[in-house]
């Protein structure tokens, strides 16, 4: 259960905190949790310097988060029985927490399957006061009259109003009184189909609705485009059918392609990196070799920047400020080549070196 308050990151520690969020401290600066384990308990806490709150109701959010049966929580290693465990506030943004027990692991694991199930498209236009919803409500019905005409063959659409049911759905206020004060409305349309064209017919017909439809509408976003829709079949399977092999990663490739620079977006893109790695001859950036470089985003030879051993096509990401001189030149450990996982964070005022793992 300790990792199951640490998998969520800063939501153990005061962020989508329902119970008083207006009074999380410093939630720009928030901190994840720690955990610090014994035999029978283990304490929560966090960084003294991070913003945000360890509490026992912050904590008891996150410990029945996901959480169906508090007396059998099923995990891939244990069943777990939290029906008498203990959450006690023992200092300042500390909680300790025991009566936590396990059963016998269970005899199946879950399996979640993606695939691909179809495509979709979803266009918006604002309207704004007065009868704003009125206005959306009726700029849905000429959209689909020309669906209708062009013969647009859908799978489902969705039809809500953003601030007003696009959350609250049937229990959303729907008084004449609720719609009169509305101050905006943004009409949203979601289009699915397992046929790719289908889904792009409705794209031409939602721009032109700002001077072609009722008043005070606005387009915002950008032309709408088709997407794919991935779906996910979660089940279950015999444990004994699935083999788990341990190995070490000595690579990550982050494959750009000929995409567009700002559709390249990927997680591990997004890492702020404020260390470089060491190159042969000791200089952070080759002179020899123009750099393209685009802030964040990954460079797509490795190789070329002449890297103790770049290993892998490993890409090289870029951060915000590349100059200077490395941090470490010629690491005793180069880059790739029998290494597990490289990751490096470092904030203004605070460093963290998280170690190399070489085989």
């Amino acid at each position: 259960m300790a990792g199951h308050l640490l998998e969520c990151g800063g939501q153990g520690a005061g962020g989508n905190y329902m119970y008083d969020w207006r009074n999380v401290p410093r939630m720009d600066e928030l901190g994840f949790p720690i955990a610090e384990l014994t035999d029978d308990t283990f304490e929560i806490t966090k960084a003294p310097d991070c913003g945000g709150i360890i509490c026992e109701q912050s904590c008891k959010e996150q410990f029945l988060y996901e959480v169906h049966d508090p007396a059998n929580y099923l995990t891939p290693d244990v069943n777990v029985d939290i029906s008498h465990a203990t959450i006690t506030q023992v200092g300042d943004n500390r909680v300790r927490i025991g009566g936590v027990k396990g059963k016998p692991r269970p005899d199946t694991l879950k399996l979640c399957v993606g695939y691909h199930k179809g495509w979709k498209t979803v266009s918006m236009l604002s309207f704004a006061w007065p009868d704003a919803y009125e206005k959306a409500q009726y700029c849905a019905e000429v959209i689909m009259k020309k669906m209708q005409r062009r013969g647009m063959k859908a799978d489902d659409i969705h039809i809500s109003y953003i601030g007003l049911n696009s959350l609250h759905l049937g229990v959303a206020d729907m008084s004449e009184e609720a719609l009169k004060n509305l101050n905006e409305c943004v009409l949203r349309i979601a289009v699915f189909s397992e046929d790719k064209s289908e889904c792009a017919k409705i794209i031409p017909e939602i721009s032109p609705l700002q001077l072609n439809g009722p008043p005070g509408a606005s387009f915002f976003g950008g032309r709408a485009r088709v997407q794919e829709v991935m779906a996910l079949w979660p089940t279950t399977v015999p444990r004994d059918a699935v083999q788990v092999e341990k190995c070490l990663v000595d690579g990550v490739h982050l494959d750009g392609g000929d995409e567009r620079a700002e559709r390249r977006h990927h997680t591990a893109r997004h890492i702020a990196v404020e260390g470089e790695v060491g190159r042969k001859d000791g200089h952070a950036v080759p002179v020899d070799k123009p750099l393209y470089l685009i802030e964040r985003l990954p460079h797509a030879d490795a190789e070329g920047f002449g890297f103790v051993r770049a290993g892998d096509d490993a890409a090289v990401v870029v951060r915000q400020h590349d100059h200077g001189s490395p941090d470490k030149i010629g690491t005793e450990d180069p880059l790739a080549g029998g290494v597990e996982v490289v990751a490096v964070a470092k904030a203004v005022h605070r460093r963290c070196y998280l170690k190399v793992l070489t085989t």
